[in-house]
Parts: structure tokens; sequence; C-alpha cells
């Protein structure tokens, strides 16, 4: 037995950090469902990592999508809400990179998915927090944690090129710490 099991996780996350997490946490054996937009998750189309190409498999869009469900939903639509709803109280857990913002202007903040569903374990992560200036700012691996965190100034050599930043590099790190926050 897989020490998540029986654990039900709602994702609402896009690109990397949250569901880089939720894979992390169906490794460990949750179920998950991912909640996509209509048009599917925007890493689905990544060709490129600006590094090399990717042909015939996306290889970013597998390794943080593993082992998981998916439904697409489009938050804006009448009777999204009940759907989300049901999720929700059907989940331990929920799961979500948006901006602060986005999660408050469609209900998914803590404070409303607690009224549904009081045991929820509510996490949440971005670039910038879910306080302060910055935080309704869409905050990228590379311009959050690569360069804004000075981790990216603290390698290399003095007098040297910077370093290329690993793609998704502080995603995965972000997340990993996220994963085991749930647990």
């Amino acid at each position: 037995m897989k020490p998540l099991e029986g654990i039900k996780v709602m994702e609402l996350a896009l690109y990397v950090l949250g569901p880089s997490a939720c894979a992390i946490l169906a490794d460990w054996g949750a179920d998950v469902i991912k909640v996509e937009p209509l048009e599917g998750e925007p890493m689905r189309g990544v060709k490129s990592t600006g590094t090399f190409e990717m042909k015939d498999r996306n290889f970013l869009w597998e390794v943080d999508n593993r082992n998981k469900r998916s439904i697409t939903l489009n938050l804006k639509k009448e009777g999204a809400g009940e759907i989300i709803r049901r999720l929700v109280l059907g989940s331990d857990v929920m799961v979500s990179n948006f901006l602060t913002e986005s999660l408050e202007r469609y209900g998914l903040d803590y404070e409303s998915l607690s009224r549904i569903n009081p045991s929820l374990v509510y996490a949440t992560a971005n670039g910038y927090g879910q306080k302060g200036p910055d935080k309704d700012k869409a905050g990228y691996d590379n311009a959050a944690f690569w360069g804004r965190s000075g981790i990216m100034a603290t390698l290399g050599e003095p007098d040297t090129p910077l370093c290329q930043q690993p793609t998704a590099f502080g995603d995965h790190i972000t997340a990993m710490y996220l994963a085991g926050g749930i647990a």
C-alpha cells in the first residue's frame, strides 16, 4: 500500500509547479483529478524548451501529469461552480498555483471552499505568494525563482556568462516542498 492511497486530490493548476506537486502525490498513491481549461492545459502544446525540440512526445507534459485523471471545465460558464463544489465535497486536498485574484474571482479561495468541505487541505503556491505587493503578478520560473531569488547570480564563476537555467528548475524544487507539506 502506498502512503496516500485513499486520498482524493483536486488539482486546479497549470504549467509546472502545481501539476508537479500533484504528480508526486499521485506517485504516493493519491487519486488526482486534474481540472483543465476547455482548450487543455497549456503545457500540452509545448514543442520546444528553447534548448531542444520535442518531436514525438511532450515529456514536459508527461512527467508532471503522470498518474492523473483529467476533466475539462470552463470556470466562467454557469454550472461550473456546481461541478467544482461536487469535486470539493469528494476531495481531501485541493492544490492550485492560480493567482490569489483568480482563486477569489471564481470562489476557489480557502474561505469559500472550506465552507463546502471544512476538512479540506487547501494548498496553493505561486511565484510571489498570496500576500504582498506582487501577489497578483504571474511568477514564472526563470524570473521569479531563478533570477529574482538570486540563485542565478550565485552559480558560475565571476566575470563569466550567467549559467543557463535548467527547464522548470525552481518549479520542481518548490513542488517537492508543496507535496511534502500536503503529506
